[in-house]
């Protein structure tokens, strides 16, 4: 997990995991946005980048990816502890 990846103007980092191929469609398709929105305009005037080593954007995205870090972690002990208490 190498370096901070944006897709938007918006400094929130793109989460990218692995996931199982699943044959449903989710989201919401393109053609439903209304591409004359000022916020859409607005959010893809800066295209998909990485974040430049020590810029604000880099250090708000690691701070991004240490929470979800640390959200994966805990979600990850509640789980083993649901366990052992199913055990006992």
């Amino acid at each position: 997990m190498d370096g901070c990846f944006f897709m938007v103007s918006s400094p929130r980092p793109v989460i990218v995991e692995q996931m199982a191929l699943v044959d449903d469609n989710e989201g919401m398709s393109e053609i439903n946005i209304n591409k004359r929105n000022p916020e859409y305009v607005k959010e893809r005037q800066q295209g998909p980048r990485f974040a430049q080593i020590g810029s604000f954007e880099y250090e708000y995205g690691l701070k991004w990816k240490h929470l979800y870090e640390l959200f994966d972690k805990k979600r990850d002990a509640l789980k083993e502890s649901y366990k052992m208490k199913k055990e006992n």
